[in-house]
């Protein structure tokens, strides 16, 4: 069921949370990103979490796809709505791992990282809305430390009295990249 207090979704599906900055099916793609994910939603009030754990699916042009082979993803992702007045604040934790993953030299080895942050976004009078997220993700690959960072700020307007709705606005997202690709720290 997609209404009420709990929900569960189980099979090939789309993750698609917040502003899709982390996890989304891109809509601009010829292939989707899907996952064969089960994901459970529970909903009271102003307060929602969804809970999911799955593989992403490889796209096979001769075939059926099947589940990314040493691949998955599991997270939690809430929402709070009305904590902030005409606001919406979205916490979240993601979770992946991934065999055969390349180190900053020629190593191989296993991705295992995590990151927690969370999404910020509102309505302001007149037409006037502002978004945030932050992101901080820590873990291993290839047994060399993942240390990396990212941050998005975004204000927009949509005029009030306007036929067709359009909403101009101005981002500014930073990352923080890898400095040094031969310090053994994934940035």
């Amino acid at each position: 069921a997609e209404t009420g207090r709990f929900r569960v979704r189980a099979g090939r599906q789309a993750l698609e949370f917040g502003d899709g900055m982390l996890v989304e099916d891109p809509g601009w793609s010829n292939t989707g990103l899907t996952f064969d994910a089960v994901r459970l939603t529970l909903h009271s009030g102003r307060f929602r979490v969804d809970a999911f754990t799955g593989a992403p699916d490889e796209i096979n042009p001769e075939g059926f796809d099947k589940p990314a082979r040493g691949e998955r993803l599991h997270g939690l992702y809430g929402s709070i709505e009305k904590l902030i007045p005409n606001a919406t604040l979205e916490p979240y934790l993601f979770l992946r791992r991934m065999d055969l993953r390349f180190g900053e030299g020629a190593e191989t080895g296993q991705l295992d990282s995590r990151t927690a942050g969370f999404r910020w976004a509102g309505m302001l009078p007149q037409g006037f809305d502002y978004g945030m997220e932050m992101a901080l993700q820590r873990g291993s690959q290839a047994r060399q430390r993942v240390s990396a960072w990212a941050s998005s700020w975004t204000f927009g307007y949509s005029p009030i009295h306007v036929r067709h709705h359009p909403r101009l606005f101005v981002e500014l997202s930073r990352f923080s990249g890898d400095g040094n690709p031969r310090d053994g720290v994934h940035g």
